[in-house]
């Protein structure tokens, strides 16, 4: 897991891995895997290459808990699959809640070496409002955390076929 600085404001991670299996089952793997370990997790199937989903991230004492709902979008080939995530601003946030802003978020997948698919997995999402940098640093190791769940809920077969 990387974590890194943009000129963007956030918290930000990447991480690549490689994985058994073939690229569509790669791609719905981490759609279905992506962003359930926050909570009041939910996600609404559009269809079965779009998601809408919103969850809630929690902040230490005296920050609010940050709000995010985002599409989910796919699209694969024989030779790639890409998962985009775009910040969706018409879900109302709800009381007590801030809402953060998934500025680039999403996934490359393609076909790698001994038949083993690499992924390129990259979260970079605004907390908005006034954090000081010590939550920030907090909330970036939080986020390269979730990223390496992901990977081993996709490694493991664990996330289900299917947006």
């Amino acid at each position: 897991v990387v974590l890194y600085t943009a000129n963007l404001s956030g918290v930000a991670a990447r991480i690549t891995f490689s994985t058994a299996g073939d690229i569509e089952t790669v791609t719905q793997r981490i759609i279905k895997s992506l962003f359930t370990k926050y909570n009041d997790y939910n996600i609404q199937v559009l269809t079965s290459y779009h998601c809408l989903t919103t969850f809630r991230k929690d902040l230490p004492f005296p920050f609010s808990p940050r709000f995010t709902s985002s599409h989910i979008r796919c699209e694969v080939t024989d030779k790639e699959g890409i998962v985009l995530v775009e910040d969706e601003d018409v879900t109302p946030t709800p009381s007590g809640h801030q809402r953060a802003i998934m500025q680039i978020c999403g996934a490359h997948i393609v076909t790698g070496k001994k038949g083993l698919v690499d992924v390129d997995l990259m979260i970079h999402s605004d907390l908005c409002g006034s954090v000081p940098q010590w939550v920030m640093n907090m909330q970036n190791k939080g986020v390269g955390k979730m990223l390496v769940w992901t990977a081993k809920q996709v490694e493991n077969k664990t996330g289900a076929v299917g947006c």
